[in-house]
């Protein structure tokens, strides 16, 4: 935006473009489609974790594992345009992906949780009573602090699929 340029630290490297102000270099452009130059093997992002080990290592999943893996969830968890799917996992880890795609490609519903919100196991349970959520996606240690929540069976009016996974799960929440 023009009233924001200013504020910007000064570089000869880069060209500032305001949204506002620059009609006539938008109209200068062409309209015509860009061509795709995309294949499956192509990487749509990569992540990186710790995961359990503590060590940094980095993700790669290409548009071809992204695509069979919300297919099988799609399929397997019967998942439909009637869901409600709280996202309520960081965008820097692996599982906010699903967690944002999922309800895309389905036409369902993502309510997106405040952050932080994950780690309030009353704050969750007020989520899913409120907007109906159908699907849950939590780590082990994240579910266990959920069920151990006064009013998690009453979650059980809209919740059907509750997913689990990132760390081994201990028996008891088998």
């Amino acid at each position: 935006q023009r009233a924001l340029r200013d504020r910007l630290p000064r570089s000869d490297r880069r060209t500032i473009v305001c949204l506002d102000d620059d009609d006539a270099q938008f109209d200068a452009e062409s309209t015509a489609d860009l061509p795709n130059k995309a294949t499956p093997d192509n990487l749509p992002y990569a992540l990186f974790t710790s995961a359990s080990t503590g060590t940094p290592k980095s993700v790669l999943m290409s548009h071809r594992a992204l695509h069979n893996r919300l297919c099988w969830m799609r399929e397997t968890l019967r998942f439909t345009e009637s869901d409600r799917l709280l996202h309520k996992t960081a965008l820097v880890f692996d599982a906010s992906v699903c967690e944002v795609l999922l309800p895309l490609i389905t036409g369902a519903r993502l309510i997106v949780a405040r952050p932080g919100g994950h780690t309030d196991p009353s704050y969750l349970v007020d989520m899913v009573l409120r907007h109906g959520i159908t699907y849950l996606d939590f780590a082990p240690t994240l579910l266990g602090l959920f069920l151990d929540e006064p009013r998690v069976e009453q979650c059980n009016v809209s919740l059907r699929v509750v997913f689990c996974g990132g760390e081994s799960l201990p028996m008891e929440l088998h």
